[in-house]
């Protein structure tokens, strides 16, 4: 998942995103990181610069596929109503969502299909700040060099079979009596 990660990170935050960010009249993504829980429990984290995004994974290894949660947060103070002289300005999360959407959909990795997009939907907030989630699901490709696979899995009863064997022998003792 590093690399899937870091994959995201770059194309939400290289000179290419500055540009269209910018092209579209919106302020580029200034923070990038784990979701840990920060738009949530604010109080439990430093400030974030906004706008952000914040990166959630699972890996269902049952069913071989990945699941990929985008938290994009936006501070939002202006009123979104059809009375509002400034709705245009305070419906821009849209154009954010569409963007970042742009920029992540299909992305892959060494360990995954293109990710797909499965939902995105509004995460309620106490704070005056908007915040949206955006789900990708892919196929976990199962690359043998992953950390996954380096260990044999079993579920049920069974009997284990162990074999040892000494490798090095470090001192010899004897005692005489």
């Amino acid at each position: 998942m590093e690399y899937l990660f870091k994959k995201i990170q770059d194309k939400l935050t290289n000179s290419t995103a500055v540009a269209l960010f910018i092209a579209k009249g919106l302020t580029p993504i200034k923070y990038f990181d784990l979701f840990k829980g920060q738009f949530q429990s604010p109080k439990l984290f430093d400030i974030l610069p906004l706008p952000a995004v914040l990166f959630q994974w699972s890996l269902n290894l049952e069913d071989k596929t990945v699941s990929v949660n985008l938290h994009f947060g936006y501070e939002q103070i202006r009123d979104t109503s059809q009375l509002s002289a400034s709705q245009n300005n305070a419906l821009k999360f849209f154009t954010y969502i569409n963007t970042i959407h742009e920029l992540v959909n299909r992305t892959e990795s060494q360990n995954t299909s293109k990710l797909e997009a499965v939902s995105f939907e509004p995460i309620d907030l106490s704070s005056v700040g908007i915040a949206h989630q955006l789900n990708y699901k892919a196929e976990y490709t199962n690359n043998s060099n992953s950390i996954y696979n380096r260990f044999s899995w079993t579920a049920g009863d069974g009997d284990l079979e162990i074999q040892a064997q000494i490798i090095k022998q470090t001192a010899n003792y004897t005692s005489e009596l």
